[in-house]
């Protein structure tokens, strides 16, 4: 996502989460379905450029650095704790 590359993911796990409204979805098991949704990636470039761009600034929410300060917080809050 940080590439900005579009993405094709499936909805399963938490890809739908991470990904939110900025990917291609398809289900991994059905081969066309996977087909189509490259398809639709490799060939509306317009619709392309917008999901990538969007999906670039959607993967700053998942840097190190935040995931760092929301455990710091956790343990923070739990060392506080009597």
């Amino acid at each position: 996502m940080i590439a900005g590359t579009p993405i094709v993911t499936s909805r399963s796990s938490s890809l739908p989460e991470v990904a939110g409204e900025f990917a291609n979805y398809c289900e991994p098991s059905i081969h066309a379905d996977i087909a189509i949704a490259l398809h639709k990636s490799l060939n509306n470039r317009k619709e392309a450029l917008k999901l990538a761009e969007g999906a670039k600034i959607r993967a700053q929410d998942f840097s190190w650095e935040s995931a760092y300060e929301k455990i710091h917080d956790v343990l923070s809050y739990c060392a506080s704790m009597d």
